[in-house]
Parts: C-alpha cells; structure tokens; sequence
C-alpha cells in the first residue's frame, strides 16, 4: 500500500493506513475497484483530513491502493458537523444563512418564517452544538 502524506499532518503512514481502515476507504476500494473511496478524519493535532484512496494498476500487488490524505476544506467538515450534530433540514437552512452573516429578519424573509421561528431554530441549534452565540456557533461549525 501506498501512503502520500502531502500535508504533514504528524501522521504515520501506519496511522494512515489505520485510519483509512477505519472509515472503510481499503475495504470499499477492494470491493469496488472502479470507485475512488474517500472519507474524512481528524488528525491528532485536531486540523480535518481528507482522505481519498484509489486502486493502482500496474503494481507488483493486484489489490494495492493509494492513500493520499490533504487539509479538507471548511465546507466539508461543516458537513459532517451539521450531520454530528444531528440537525434538522430546517436547522441548517437557517445556520447556512447565519454562517453567511445575515440577520435574522433577513433569514426570516429569504425562508419565508417569521424571525421568532429563526429564534426558536437558533435555540434548537445552540442547544444541539453546546454554544450560546452566533459567533461561537460559525466558530464551531467553521472549525475557527
């Protein structure tokens, strides 16, 4: 197996490899060679990674796989966070509009809601991510 580190994360190629097994990448490439497979993990220094891993062709071995593993963009890991915790559709709309910093009258006009229901949605949230303000909510959701 082939490990490419391009980010310096501090991770072995070990941990690498454990950590791609870990989010079934190996196993879903072996199974579907066609498919790249890819996930996300976090590092011990607690930055986001994102994982890719296709089969090689051509090598001495007919089931190796390349690993890469690179920074993964805020986009993504809000993604994953949003499913972690666990949000309803609803929920992230409105938290997609406060993390692009529009007030809550504005994301009551552009959902068609009225600003308590973007209170009372914002309570729900800040109840579900542990934080009690719109700053600490983007920082959390944005990895800051």
């Amino acid at each position: 197996m082939l490990i490419t580190d391009e980010v310096s994360a501090g991770l072995t190629p070990e941990a690498a490899v454990a950590a791609a097994h870990n989010e079934y990448l190996v196993d879903d490439v072996l199974k579907f060679a066609a498919l790249p497979a890819f996930g996300r993990v976090r590092g011990r220094s607690g930055r986001w990674l994102s994982l890719h891993a296709s089969p090689l062709s051509g090598g001495p071995h007919p089931a190796s796989v390349a690993v890469t593993m690179n920074p993964a963009p805020a986009t993504d890991v809000a993604e994953v966070l949003l499913l972690a915790y666990g949000l309803a559709p609803r929920e992230r709309d409105v938290l997609a509009r406060v993390v692009a910093g529009l007030p809550s009258r504005a994301i009551a006009t552009e959902l068609h809601i009225t600003v308590a229901t973007v209170q009372d949605h914002l309570k729900s949230v800040f109840a579900k991510t542990g934080v009690r303000s719109r700053s600490a909510l983007v920082a959390t959701i944005l990895g800051l």
